[in-house]
Order: C-alpha cells, then structure tokens, then sequence
C-alpha cells in the first residue's frame, strides 16, 4: 500500500523537474535566437550607412557594440525578474505587457525622449531602455557617457 504512493510522488518530483529544465532551455533558446536578428539588424543599418543617408558615427564602433549588449543583457534581465517574480504564465505575460509596452514606446525609440513632457520623461527615465537610447547616443555621437544620463 506504500510503494504506489512513493512511486506517485516521485513521478510528480520527476515530472516538476524537467519542467523546471525545459523552461530553462526555451529561455536561453530564445535569448539566441534574438542575438542573430540583433546583428541582421546591424546588418541593415550598415546596408543603409553605405547607401549615404548622412548618418557618421563618431565615435568608437567598439563602445557602441559593447552599450548595446549591455542594454540588451539590461532588458533581459528585466524579463527575467518578472519571470522569477510572478506566478504562472498568464500573470507573467500581463505584467510584460505592462512594463514592455510603456517601456518601448517612451523609451526615445519611437518617440523623440525630448518631446516627451516633464513628468513623462520623469516616468520613462525609470526604463532601463531609456537610460540605454541615452547610452547608444552617446556611442555614436563619441561624447561622454556620462553627458546623457
């Protein structure tokens, strides 16, 4: 009468466990799958460079390179906080849309940051994107870092 017991939790414990490594995987096999759009979208950039639209870089490519992992391993770590924060699934992906959204719209990407008003600049300065557009700018434009934060 025991055994079947035993065997019933521990399928339960087995089954929680590859639970627990497939999620791990699908996380980190998302996180590769977004460093070649990254460069494809580098790609482009340059592919537009050289057709002359008058952009010039002037500062260090290395600098920018370097800003730009950091300002993605930021927003992956923004992901992960939620992940480990909240619940379930469903909870997660309401509070993504929540911190996401906002993020990308008021973050300087689509959206000019200087037109933004004064308590709405207050709001999108707390984004770890913003701060990271501020970064990249400064990247390309060879000025300090510390001038845009």
């Amino acid at each position: 009468m025991d055994r079947p017991e035993k065997s019933l939790v521990l399928q339960h414990v087995f089954h929680i466990s590859l639970l627990a490594v497939s999620s791990s995987i699908e996380i980190c096999a998302s996180a590769l799958m977004g460093i070649p759009l990254t460069f494809s979208g580098c790609r482009h950039g340059k592919i537009l460079k050289r057709f002359g639209f008058g952009v010039r870089i002037e500062g260090s490519p290395f600098r920018y390179i370097a800003t730009f992992f950091f300002v993605q391993a930021s927003i992956f770590s923004l992901g992960f906080l939620i992940a480990a924060l909240v619940p379930d699934e469903k909870t997660a992906s309401w509070v993504c849309t929540l911190v996401y959204f906002p993020m990308l719209l008021f973050s300087g990407m689509t959206i000019p940051f200087e037109i933004l008003p004064a308590g709405l600049q207050a709001f999108a300065s707390a984004f770890p994107l913003t701060q990271g557009i501020f970064l990249l700018k400064g990247a390309v434009l060879g000025t300090k870092a510390s001038a845009h934060l």
